[in-house]
């Protein structure tokens, strides 16, 4: 792609104009492939509500990605929450499954968005959110290094990415229905319903603990030595572990990488998921994902790249 012209130079490698669909935003940014390693840049982040009217969302996404300075002919990255067909570009999420975006489901975002996208587009390719964050995280966040790289985000749900060779896993035998963890059991139950922000405040009202306590108030109960809270906490991850350690395995998962809101309390998430792979068997790195905000619009880039996109650290 090239960028209207600002007086500089232009890029020495590709920019992919990439948009992130969130519960409660529209991001729209930038990714250069000239820099080394590639840069993000986000440009717009547009409020939205997940709950409005479908042309209320679209108009919000699109607001978005009017900042971008593009000229046209460029593909375009957009990264949104499953259940969606990414490859012909429609949502098929409800208030059901993720609780958001009822009103765009069944429609295709292919054709909603292409018309109005700024340029216009050359295509749209449509990435699945946690696939964008797994591989912006083994591009230039904490998976660096490692091939095979599983990527979970702990948050109102279990997101996951498998990454081999630089390319998100969402089928095949050594990876879950979908690429999704989360149609995991745990002793009969939904993983969700054992490991989320819901999850653990629900262990620790059980456990005696203060209903309504988010879980960075439960976090802060646990380093003080409440045990129902740290009690929550353990559970989870500890069944996190057991749901995990057999996909690493069947994977070759040489290492774990965990993120999202969860995630930030490392001190007590890290020790019982390390612990409970170490009773399976599972022997590699459990690492906190890197602080870098942009890095999905990396991954989600990537995507849009495919096997063209330069090397990483070329």
């Amino acid at each position: 792609m090239a960028l209207r012209d600002s007086g500089g130079a232009p890029p020495a490698g590709p920019v992919v104009p990439v948009l992130e669909i969130g519960g409660s935003h529209a991001a729209a940014g930038l990714v250069d492939w000239g820099a080394r390693p590639p840069r993000a840049t986000e440009l717009a982040c547009q409020p939205l509500d997940s709950r409005a009217a479908s042309q209320e969302i679209l108009d919000a996404v699109v607001a978005a990605a009017l900042a971008l300075p593009v000229v046209g002919g460029e593909t375009w990255a957009v990264a949104c929450p499953a259940p969606f067909d990414y490859e012909a570009g429609v949502s098929w999420m409800t208030e059901a499954t993720v609780g958001k975006f009822e009103s765009l489901y069944g429609l295709s975002l292919r054709e909603a968005l292409a018309p109005r996208l700024p340029g216009p587009a050359a295509g749209i390719v449509f990435v699945n959110d946690a696939d964008a964050f797994g591989l912006g995280e083994v591009a230039v966040g904490a998976g660096q290094g490692y091939d095979r790289v599983v990527v979970l985000t702990l948050g109102t749900g279990v997101g996951s990415a498998w990454v081999a060779a630089g390319e998100a896993r969402r089928s095949g035998p050594d990876v879950p229905p979908e690429g999704e963890i989360h149609w995991v059991e745990v002793d009969g139950a939904p993983l969700e319903d054992r490991v989320s922000a819901r999850a653990i405040r629900r262990r620790f009202a059980a456990a005696g603990g203060q209903a309504g306590a988010d879980v960075a108030q439960i976090a802060a109960l646990a380093r003080s030595g409440d045990h129902a809270a740290a009690g929550a906490i353990d559970g989870a991850m500890t069944d996190l572990s057991r749901a995990a350690a057999p996909w690493l395995a069947s994977f070759r998962a040489e290492a774990l990488v965990l993120g999202g809101q969860i995630a930030l309390s490392w001190d007590l998430v890290e020790p019982p998921i390390t612990a409970g792979l170490a009773a399976a068997g599972i022997a590699i790195p459990v690492l906190q994902a890197s602080p870098g905000r942009l890095n999905p619009m990396i991954g989600a880039s990537m995507a849009a790249l495919g096997p063209a996109r330069p090397g990483i650290h070329e």
